[in-house]
């Protein structure tokens, strides 16, 4: 996860976030993006945003918001996240449904 400076709600959103209080993280990094949409380093919130969705498994929007960070600033660790978050529905999905056989069973 980003902070910036000048976007200090992300500090208390990381924050959450490594409290595994993701929806309030994903609401604090969702009001940055919402308070300064034209902020410089606005790409940090959109990453953050996205990775927080990406662990409450919201992958599709996870994607949305990381793919956002990657085209406001072509970085490797957005594209990195971008493909992370690709594996991690994979695999939770996969997960998911091995879990529900064995209810089925």
């Amino acid at each position: 996860l980003r902070t910036d400076d000048e976007l200090p709600e992300l500090k208390e959103g990381i924050s959450l976030a490594r409290d595994q209080q993701w929806e309030k993280a994903i609401e604090m990094f969702r009001d940055v993006v919402n308070k300064y949409p034209n902020a410089m380093n606005i790409d940090k919130a959109y990453f953050d945003l996205g990775v927080a969705c990406e662990y409450s498994h919201r992958f599709e929007e996870a994607q949305k918001y990381l793919q956002k960070a990657f085209e406001l600033k072509n970085e490797l660790d957005y594209e990195n996240e971008m493909h992370s978050c690709k594996i991690f529905e994979q695999e939770y999905n996969s997960q998911m449904e091995q879990s529900q056989k064995k209810v089925n069973h």
